[in-house]
């Protein structure tokens, strides 16, 4: 490994579960030097930033790219102008001079070989174009987006992330429920509750994490019951009261007077959690109807082909 063969990506804190064979699938594509763009695509708390970051790391160890692997948020980035600059500052190209000189960026990456991840692209869709020039421009780069719509450019690679199989919702739960408490255990009472609250939440990752973390005050069948039935009484938050913002970018809190037994500290917690976890999953049930009605009426493009 060069001094330039560095990775600026997070370090997981977490071990990813139930996503080998994506991770082999993407990694695969990327080590192939015909494919330079490759997109994750989903709705939000679906996983493609865990999954991004995986396969980072796994191309990054096996020095698949000599001047390494930048990872760039762009989540808070609501200008799509404002991305080149981003990028640059991202992977070190600080002299861009006066406004966003995308020659300048381009000239600067001409030669390194180099994986760039660009996260949450979703909310930068016009900068496409500018991926387009990055590309282009730098014969040795590769990009690896995370995003829900794609960038409909040419050579992209359209990989869908698919929620969890039934086996691996149930151990995520588990794993999760006992970083909070570590006694937990599935048995064969509470292994059928807890594939139910996986299911009810479509098995979406971000949810089941959300959900799991209040095995701390909460039974699977509490949780379970909850899910099922007080959800429904959720009220939305004004900006600048608390609560949890979920994967559709709203909050939510339960009424008073519906956190049960549970310690009033741990109280105003369960409330956000559960009902995030729920709004999670109902919004990809929305995003996912929406494409099929969008599919059948002959709108857009199929997702998951390469172009």
């Amino acid at each position: 490994m060069t001094e330039r063969n560095v990775a600026v990506i997070p370090a997981p804190t977490t071990p990813l579960l139930g996503r080998d064979d994506e991770v082999a699938q993407v990694t695969d594509l990327l080590w192939n030097p015909d494919v330079r763009l490759v997109s994750l695509l989903g709705p939000g708390g679906i996983g493609k930033t865990r999954l991004a970051i995986e396969v980072a790391w796994e191309l990054h160890n096996g020095t698949g790219f000599a001047d390494g692997v930048h990872l760039v948020d762009l989540a808070t980035v609501d200008d799509p102008e404002l991305v080149p600059d981003t990028v640059a500052r991202s992977i070190g190209v600080v002299d861009m001079g006066t406004g966003h000189d995308v020659e300048r960026l381009c000239e600067a990456i001409r030669d390194r070989d180099m994986l760039l991840v660009l996260d949450n692209f979703e909310h930068v869709t016009p900068a496409a174009g500018f991926v387009a020039q990055l590309l282009a421009a730098a014969p040795r780069l590769s990009i690896l987006v995370t995003s829900r719509t794609s960038l409909h450019i040419r050579g992209e690679h359209e990989i869908v992330v698919p929620a969890l199989g039934s086996e691996e919702a149930v151990e995520l739960f588990r794993a999760r429920a006992r970083a909070v408490k570590p006694g937990f255990e599935l048995t064969e009472t509470t292994k059928p509750i807890v594939e139910s609250i996986c299911t009810e939440l479509d098995r979406l990752p971000l949810a089941i994490e959300l959900a799991a973390a209040r095995s701390k005050v909460l039974s699977p069948a509490e949780l379970l019951a909850r899910l099922g039935s007080r959800l429904d009484g959720g009220q939305p938050v004004l900006p600048g009261q608390p609560g949890a913002r979920n994967s559709t970018g709203t909050r939510h809190r339960f009424r008073d007077g519906d956190a049960g037994g549970t310690d009033r500290r741990d109280e105003g917690v369960c409330r956000r959690d559960v009902p995030a976890a729920r709004a999670a999953a109902a919004g990809a049930r929305s995003r996912r109807d929406q494409r099929r009605r969008r599919d059948r009426h002959g709108g857009g493009e199929p997702v998951g082909r390469d172009r």
